[in-house]
């Protein structure tokens, strides 16, 4: 059991203040609020959080400065600690990351699986793991203390930088380069060949050849079975700090900006661009040749067919300002009231 003084983790953490001090004691773990008991972290980000507080202690709760004077009487004859900082749920996935990280690969031992087939010429460094049955082509490189994951195929010229962990079933095809501390879920493919077509005379299709490859940059997350395909020509780029949820989409050309977050279910055609900062709800989707701005967000299953232009809120399809596509949805739940008082209004007229 892991257990760290809460004064070192106090000290390690800059953001945070102590609102209410109580004798140090050794934490075991971050809990959320619900499931709060003695020895660990909990936070609140809301008011009405605070309600669930079990007042196990010791303890510890983060909480923000809104929060704090009301948290105080909750715990000011227990021997619970109030710790003011201005993103609680940040600060407490930074604890965790920094002391408390249960992920299994960084247990692992730094080595090469002897089920591991390599390939001629390739650079893995010695902090690196190569799991069971992986494979790894010519000309491959793996950065200081990656992990590749069981059954992971990285095929020739494949670069993977530093501290990046890619899970078992993974497929990185040639010439892809993954950047430094990413992360690439379990049975993803990155590199495919793009679907590109021509069409001629006759209407036959014609399968393009798809000569580019993919860049990830780094801290990236990409989730289980999501498919980027490989350029025609260039680069396909998932730019620095992404995320991407499962079952993503991202077609050949494509480039997504820095700090984006696209969620479950996203597609995006061939050629598209999307900003730094684009934020997209569950199966929203950008058509081809089409880009989007810098901090614009894109509400559940929004359809993209253009380019938009400026920051903000949008949904629907046709795309509509969020507002707006609001009250389209309120005017159409009294679209049958409106029909019958029309039918009245042209019998009253006869």
């Amino acid at each position: 059991m892991i257990q760290i003084p809460f004064s070192v983790i106090l000290e390690s953490t800059p953001d945070a203040t102590p609102f209410k001090r109580i004798p140090d004691f050794l934490v075991e773990d971050v809990t959320p609020i619900e499931e709060q008991r003695p020895f660990t972290i909990s936070y609140a980000a809301q008011p009405k959080m605070l309600s669930q507080l079990q007042l196990k202690a010791p303890a510890a709760l983060l909480v923000n400065d809104k929060l704090a004077q009301a948290a105080h009487p909750l715990v000011e004859d227990k021997n619970i600690a109030i710790v003011v900082c201005a993103n609680p749920t940040l600060t407490a996935a930074k604890i965790i990351e920094r002391f408390f990280t249960t992920e299994p690969w960084s247990q692992w031992p730094r080595q090469t699986d002897p089920s591991a087939v390599i390939g001629v010429d390739c650079l893995v460094d010695p902090t690196a793991f190569v799991g069971p049955n992986a494979t790894l082509g010519k000309h491959v490189k793996v950065g200081k203390h990656a992990v590749i994951g069981a059954n992971v195929v990285l095929e020739d010229g494949v670069c993977v930088g530093d501290n990046t962990v890619i899970h078992s079933g993974a497929i990185i095809q040639f010439g892809t380069r993954v950047g430094s501390f990413c992360e690439i879920g379990p049975n993803t493919t990155i590199g495919s060949r793009g679907f590109g077509l021509t069409t001629d005379s006759s209407g036959r299709h014609h399968s393009i050849p798809q000569r580019g490859y993919v860049i990830i940059e780094d801290e990236v997350e990409i989730g289980a079975n999501c498919t980027i395909d490989r350029a025609t020509f260039g680069a396909t780029v998932i730019g620095k700090g992404a995320k991407l949820d499962n079952l993503i989409h991202i077609a050949h050309n494509c480039s997504v900006g820095e700090g984006s977050v696209l969620t479950a279910g996203f597609m995006m055609a061939g050629s598209s661009t999307l900003g730094k900062y684009v934020l997209a709800a569950g199966r929203a989707s950008v058509s081809d040749h089409v880009h989007v701005a810098d901090r614009v967000q894109l509400g559940g299953m929004a359809g993209v067919s253009k380019d938009v232009q400026e920051a903000g809120a949008y949904a629907g399809y046709p795309l509509q300002s969020l507002q707006k596509h609001l009250r389209i949805l309120s005017a159409l739940s009294r679209l049958p009231d409106m029909v019958n008082d029309i039918r009245r209004l042209k019998k009253l007229l006869k």
